[in-house]
Order: C-alpha cells, then sequence, then structure tokens
C-alpha cells in the first residue's frame, strides 16, 4: 500500500471557545485553500459547542483531524498538533480569522521568494502599526515583506526546518493560555531566519473587531493586561477610537461604555 503524499501545509487551529468565530475560521479554511493540506484542530479543553463544531469538520475528511484536551495548555498545546504533522511548511491559525481566497498561494510565494525568511504573519501593514518596529523593507521580483526586529503573532506561516531544529510553542508568562508569540519570533531570529510581516493582509480578523471586544470584555482585558507593548491601556486607546470607553468599576470588573461622537 502506498503512503499518502506529504502535504505542502500543515496547519494547526488552536481553539478555547469562541465557537461561533471558530466557525468561520474552519468554513473560511476550508473554502479558499488552494494547496494541498492537512487541518490539525486542537481544542483547549473548550466548555462552549467546540467540539461539536470541529467533530462535524473532521467527517468525511482524512486530511481534517482533531485533538481534544480534556484542559487548557495554552500555547503549548500546539506542539501536539505539529509532532505528526507532514508537511513542508507549518502553519498556526488562531480561532478569529477568517481566511480570504488566494491567502495560501500568496503567502507561499513570499516564502519561496525569500528564503531568509522564517516566519511569515498573515498580517500587513496598516495606519497604526507604528508599533511593530520595522527594520528592513525587502522586494524581490515584485513580491515585498517587511522584515521586523519584533514579533509578528500567532497566526502565520514558518518553516518545517524550525521545528526540526527544536524550535516549540510555549505559552504566555503571564498566565493567560496562549502562545507565545514573542518568544517563538525570538527562537526564529536565533535558529538564524528572519521574522516578518506580510506587505498586505490576507485575511480578516475578527478578533479585532470593536464588536467583538465589547461581547467579550473579559476575555480582551485579561489578554491585553499581560501584552508588554500594549496593555490595558492599547485596549483603551482601540476601544475609544471606536467610539467605547474603557472603565473599571468599584469590583474590579470592566466595563465599555458608549461615548458620543466630538462635537463639530
Amino acid at each position: 500500500m502506498s503512503r499518502r503524499a506529504d502535504p505542502v501545509l500543515s496547519t494547526v487551529l488552536l481553539n478555547w471557545n469562541r465557537c461561533d468565530l471558530l466557525q468561520t475560521t474552519i468554513r473560511s479554511y476550508l473554502e479558499t485553500i488552494s494547496v494541498s493540506f492537512e487541518l490539525i484542530i486542537v481544542d483547549n479543553g473548550s466548555d462552549d459547542d467546540s467540539p461539536a463544531i470541529i467533530r462535524a469538520a473532521c467527517e468525511g475528511r482524512p486530511n481534517v483531524r482533531a485533538i481534544l484536551l480534556p484542559d487548557n495548555q495554552g500555547g503549548d498545546a500546539l506542539n501536539l498538533g505539529f509532532a505528526d504533522a507532514r508537511g513542508s511548511l507549518f502553519h498556526v491559525s488562531e480561532n478569529d480569522i477568517e481566511y480570504l481566497k488566494g491567502w495560501d498561494t500568496a503567502l507561499l510565494a513570499k516564502l519561496e521568494a525569500f528564503p531568509q525568511v522564517g516566519q511569515l504573519s498573515v498580517f500587513g501593514v496598516t495606519a497604526d502599526s507604528s508599533h511593530y518596529r520595522f527594520v528592513e523593507h525587502i522586494a524581490h521580483h515584485g513580491a515585498a515583506v517587511l522584515v521586523t526586529s519584533a514579533n509578528v503573532g500567532s497566526t502565520s506561516l514558518f518553516r518545517r526546518e524550525i521545528w526540526d531544529a527544536g524550535g516549540r510553542w510555549r505559552s504566555r508568562p503571564d498566565g493567560f493560555r496562549a502562545p507565545n508569540d514573542v518568544q517563538f519570533s525570538a527562537d526564529v531570529r536565533a535558529f538564524g531566519y528572519a521574522v516578518a510581516w506580510n506587505d498586505r493582509t490576507v485575511i480578516v480578523n475578527h478578533g479585532h473587531e470593536v464588536e467583538e471586544w465589547i461581547r467579550r470584555l473579559p476575555y480582551y482585558v485579561a489578554s491585553y493586561s499581560g501584552k508588554s507593548y500594549r496593555g490595558i491601556e492599547g485596549l483603551r486607546r482601540r476601544l475609544l477610537a471606536g467610539g467605547y470607553a474603557l472603565t473599571q468599576n468599584h469590583d474590579g470588573s470592566w466595563e465599555a461604555v458608549k461615548v458620543p461622537p466630538p462635537a463639530h
């Protein structure tokens, strides 16, 4: 019996609750992926409808499989997904992403054009990206990326060689059960590769929408509080730009209050 051909791309989708966003991520990924792939969905002990959604996604799809964990192992859980991955390139996906048509071929072309880049973000450059600290814009035959000395987020592609050399994902040190993207990008550079942002965004990040922040405010307060480069003030500024003031109540809880638009 012949062995199945190895896929081009091994995607590990890390999930913890937020099942509505998870559905969008899975659906958009399966609708837009155009190269040979395997999708490994790792659930970090969700207590919502995520497990049922994940089982449905796996049904009838031999290249989609699940790892359903009994509890939240944070970013370390990504390593369980990649342990048996067969792709020549690895891809981490958070569960708040909507993939747009052509995202995969666009990013794969960038990695082929720039062999010095070991990790490439799905995110592009926006007007509010000053904290990303770009150090070099590089272009080759019409392709371009922005090499940075900072981290590029968890949702990204990275070369299998980094995994084979011992590169592993870890949890954030602040206790928030999420991947430590700062440490992973630093490790990629330690292995001699560059870390880069794409020159354009090829996804929609629903986790960066004001409506999503309001809907799950405690989740985002905890997430932003542990990010030294953003902190709670970063969330406060983003909410204010969207028309909400972030306030803390006497009992320690947080609230987002709609503010009137500025008078003209």
